[in-house]
């Protein structure tokens, strides 16, 4: 199996603003990096706000580029503009947790969540920076809390799954990749990783089928 480290990012850039990478092989579902702000943000009405605008599309650009430095800068400039935005908070946080500086990261999600207690995306974020230090009981609660702001969320889902798995609690991480799957039907990665859990409970027959279905939908999914 290819650990899925990055893979929901692929899937959610689509969306709006996410990253992950392709996937490093080992025998579990590997952690997603997100950012992604759920709603529009409101209309700018000033010419600072436009400006604050500008800075964070040129940070979330630069940041899909791979480059941290520059999109660093251009969410600094961003809040120095507008200093009430929860989701440049929550962006930089994103590229300081991807520069290995957790305590700035934490510091801007909690921070975005004091801004916008309802911003579910910082929760994931948040949530990915605890799986990233091996976290997992923290990482069920922000994934939650998540799933109470959006019950549709289907990243959470299968993120709050892979958190299972780690914990070796296979029978939760099939409910939440199975909720994942409801919410969008091609998740590949989301079958493969459902059939890492089954196979972990010697359910091999549903452990294959996950992992043809996953084939028939990515065929490079297991590579």
């Amino acid at each position: 199996m290819t650990t899925k480290k990055g893979v929901a990012f692929c899937w959610l850039i689509v969306i709006l603003i996410t990253l992950v990478g392709c996937q490093e092989e080992a025998p579990t579902p590997a952690e997603t990096t997100t950012f992604q702000p759920e709603t529009p943000a409101p209309q700018p009405t000033t010419e600072i706000e436009l400006t604050a605008d500008a800075y964070m599309d040129s940070g979330l650009a630069h940041f899909q580029q791979g480059d941290l430095a520059q999109a660093l800068a251009d969410f600094n400039k961003a809040l120095e503009l507008d200093p009430n935005r929860a989701d440049a908070y929550s962006a930089r946080g994103l590229v300081h947790r991807n520069l290995g500086k957790y305590e700035q990261a934490f510091a801007d999600y909690n921070k975005a969540l004091e801004l916008d207690p309802n911003f579910a995306v910082a929760y994931i974020n948040l949530g990915e920076a605890y799986f990233s230090l091996g976290k997992y009981e923290q990482v069920l609660a922000d994934y939650s809390k998540a799933l109470e702001l959006n019950p549709n969320y289907t990243l959470a889902y299968y993120n709050r799954g892979n958190a299972y798995f780690k914990l070796g609690e296979y029978e939760q991480a099939i409910t939440d990749y199975s909720k994942a799957l409801e919410l969008d039907p091609n998740f590949a990665v989301a079958y493969d990783d459902r059939g890492e859990a089954y196979s972990s409970l010697g359910k091999y027959e549903q452990a294959f089928a996950d992992y043809n279905k996953a084939l028939e939908l990515d065929r490079f999914v297991l590579s």
